[in-house]
């Protein structure tokens, strides 16, 4: 079953970037493998546009999955995964997440909420199959910003 077990732990280190605390683990049905997104990992999680109704609708819903995405378009990740790939997992997560905080609040999703969670997550998955391609194995998972110094 494809679930993460850790949960995210980060700090804001500029306006758009994080650095990941601790191990970001998950568990992928897709590619039935697990998926550990290093401590010291840096990302800007969902880079969803700042269009007003895109961004209401899009922006902001999985910190987890944009995390896990950022880490698997990097050019040394492991494990080394398709840019096809990496963009169905963010699905996958988009959907897992949007149910376990239904669950988490005692809610059983209902049909109309699945197929919102699965309208989003499509949503989701097309943005990035769009325009990933700027950023796909453009960078390392070791990078930082400038303003970072390494200690």
């Amino acid at each position: 079953m494809a679930e993460f077990n850790s949960s995210l732990s980060c700090t804001q280190i500029t306006d758009k970037v994080w650095r990941i605390n601790l191990p970001l683990i998950y568990q992928s049905d897709l590619i039935k493998e697990e998926i550990v997104v290093p401590s010291g990992f840096c990302c800007d999680f969902e880079s969803v546009p700042r269009l007003p109704i895109v961004y209401m609708c899009l922006g902001h819903t999985s910190f987890r999955g944009g995390a896990v995405h950022d880490y698997l378009y990097r050019s040394d990740c492991s494990p080394c995964v398709t840019r096809a790939q990496a963009d169905a997992i963010y699905r996958e997560i988009s959907v897992i997440s949007a149910v376990q905080y239904l669950l988490a609040e005692g809610k059983e999703p209902t049909a109309i909420q699945m197929a919102r969670i699965h309208s989003q997550a499509w949503a989701k998955w097309a943005g990035v199959s769009a325009g990933g391609w700027r950023s796909y194995h453009k960078k390392s998972i070791h990078w930082k910003p400038d303003c970072i110094s390494e200690a």
